[in-house]
Parts: C-alpha cells; sequence; structure tokens
C-alpha cells in the first residue's frame, strides 16, 4: 500500500545585484 504524499511546488527567484547573480529554481518537493 502506498500513504498518501503532499507535494509542494515551489518556484523561487534569487537575485544578487551586486555580484550580478540572477538565477530562477523550481522545486518539487514531496513529503510522506
Amino acid at each position: 500500500m502506498a500513504l498518501s504524499a503532499t507535494v509542494f511546488k515551489v518556484e523561487l527567484g534569487v537575485s544578487d545585484v551586486d555580484h550580478c547573480y540572477y538565477a530562477d529554481h523550481a522545486l518539487t518537493v514531496a513529503r510522506h
């Protein structure tokens, strides 16, 4: 039998102007 899982989808945007760093991250986290 499979236990129910709670799935979280997160979109994270990181911007560091001082270091010219820009990134977008799409995360999918499942909690069982």
